[in-house]
């Protein structure tokens, strides 16, 4: 965890399946709607009497429809950066230095899960075909797609560092991270942090259905794949260019957990619990913020691991156990490497309504992988 000045969210952008920008989806997400809908291309079977259904996904509403791969992503990426120029351009427009730091989905992740694989064979020919793609793997692939969009959406911007990470929702915080150490060190004045995903994918449906994580007709307990895109822009506090914070950033706070899924083991809790406590301290008033959203999806080892996170924290706190928890998948469905950052913004979106149920959100980010990592958000006017 890094020390440093606090930092303000100046700026936010998103597009979800409840709506090309950030008022619009979180104000659907607060009245309860969800952007599920039957995926037509993708019939599924029941594993007990081999009925057929449909599985719901939560697509972006038109923009991506008829497209798929990196063309697909494009189109996420495009509709979240329209809404953050569109919003809060005059904040990274100018002679100000801009970093940009995005969050893109992992291109090997057609792989993740290999220890899942029941049959010996299947895994040693999918370990295979692993080691064949990651030879083929352009590392620069994803950095050419945002710096296209960046083109598309803003054509006078010219940002001073863009840096590109696979991976997912805590990748984002990890980049986060990075940012805020820049920022601190002066090597950008603004920074552009974003986290874009998209699991609506043939190829990625198909391999999720083979490791029995998809949530179907015949399977209640699974994850609703989903995509979008979030963007925050993010300032120091104190070298603010005359406008209002929106929220203050604590610092974000990195763990591992010894027992990830991709080991095909049980989570412990224990990264989660740690990266949450970590980023709650210096929170605002004596008492620790009760407010978390998570990126829990709905698979038993996500729920898992979040229940004994909780267990965890509840006994290091025996007065403490109310917490309010917020899952943004419900609304959004699991949008992967963007999940962090949507939730950041949901947090961001309830201090501009005033609908939030604390002064405080901790804003929690999982993975398939070992990382796990955390950041606290605070209202501006309880600081």
């Amino acid at each position: 965890m890094v020390s440093r000045a606090q930092l303000a969210v100046t700026g936010l952008g998103m597009a979800t399946s409840l709506g090309l920008d950030a008022v619009m989806s979180c104000a659907a997400a607060r009245a309860g709607m969800s952007g599920g809908k039957a995926l037509e291309r993708f019939p599924v079977q029941s594993p007990d009497d081999n009925s057929s259904g449909l599985l719901a996904g939560h697509a972006l509403p038109e923009v991506t429809r008829g497209f798929e791969g990196a063309a697909r992503l494009l189109r996420v990426v495009q509709a979240g950066l329209v809404d953050l120029f569109g919003t809060a351009g005059d904040r990274v427009n100018g002679d100000a230095r801009v970093g940009v730091y995005v969050a893109v989905p992992e291109p090997l992740r057609l792989f993740e899960g290999l220890a899942w694989l029941e049959a010996p064979e299947d895994r040693q020919a999918r370990q295979q075909s692993l080691e064949d793609a990651a030879q083929q793997v352009q590392p620069e692939a994803a950095r050419r797609m945002i710096e296209r969009a960046l083109a598309l959406c803003a054509p006078a911007f010219r940002p001073s560092a863009v840096v590109v990470r696979p991976g997912s929702g805590a990748t984002s915080l990890q980049l986060l991270d990075l940012a805020a150490r820049e920022l601190t060190a002066g090597a950008v004045d603004v920074a552009v942090v974003g986290g874009i995903d998209s699991l609506i994918d043939d190829d990625y449906l198909q391999w999720l259905a083979s490791l029995r994580r998809l949530k179907t007709p015949g399977q209640p307990v699974g994850l609703q794949p989903g995509e979008g895109a979030a963007f925050v822009v993010v300032e120091g506090h104190r070298t603010l260019r005359a406008a209002r914070p929106l929220a203050l950033l604590g610092e974000v706070a990195i763990a591992d957990e010894p027992s990830p899924w991709t080991a095909a083991a049980s989570s412990t809790g224990r990264a989660v619990a740690e990266v949450v406590e970590q980023a709650q301290r210096g929170a605002p008033g004596t008492v620790p913020p009760s407010w978390m959203i998570t990126d829990h999806n709905g698979e038993t080892y996500r729920a898992a691991e979040w229940g004994s996170a909780l267990v965890r924290l509840t006994a290091r706190r025996r007065a403490q156990s109310d917490w309010t928890s917020w899952f943004p998948a419900t609304s959004f469905g699991d949008t992967g490497a963007a999940s962090a950052l949507v939730g950041l913004g949901v947090a961001v979106r309830a201090f501009a309504r005033s609908y939030h149920p604390a002064p405080s959100a901790t804003v929690v980010a999982t993975a398939p992988g070992a990382t796990r990592a955390a950041v606290r958000v605070d209202a501006t006017g309880d600081r």
